[in-house]
């Protein structure tokens, strides 16, 4: 059991606040307007970065960011600074238990491959068209 985020998009509607989110879909007759892009297991360091860094405290709660342009040019820029700098944000328990460079190697190459995976899914987000839609980072409990 664990966590799956993920990127949905609600077409010719803008969310100013989760709030209105919420109660947009809280209404019986709402017309579903949301359409998924991607979704990826749950990744503490993403999901800490976008709380973090969301300036709006109106438009984050538990389970939702609501992002726009700038928050994801910052977070792929993260995620090159990553990528450049080392894999600090990663070192656990696992890594300085690791028995040889060999398993370090191996671990800097999955952080890697994460880093680079999840960096490209946020910026095919920059060809999109922020003045009229929403987009929102979501989390939920998986079974």
């Amino acid at each position: 059991m664990g966590y799956i985020v993920g990127v949905s998009k609600y077409e010719n509607i803008i969310f100013k606040t989760v709030d209105e989110l919420e109660d947009y879909l809280e209404e019986e007759d709402c017309e579903e307007k949301e359409i998924g892009l991607f979704n990826m297991n749950f990744q503490k360091w993403t999901d800490e970065w976008l709380r973090k860094e969301c300036r709006d405290r109106d438009k984050i709660n538990s389970e939702k960011v609501i992002l726009n342009r700038d928050m994801i040019e910052r977070y792929v820029e993260h995620c090159n600074k990553i990528l450049n700098n080392g894999y600090i944000e990663y070192y656990t328990e696992s890594y300085f238990n690791a028995n040889s460079i060999d398993d370090l190697q191996k671990l800097n190459e999955e952080i890697e491959i994460e880093v680079c995976d999840t960096r490209e899914k946020f910026e095919t987000l920059l060809k999109a068209e922020f003045e009229s839609h929403t987009f929102i980072y979501w989390k939920i409990l998986s079974i």
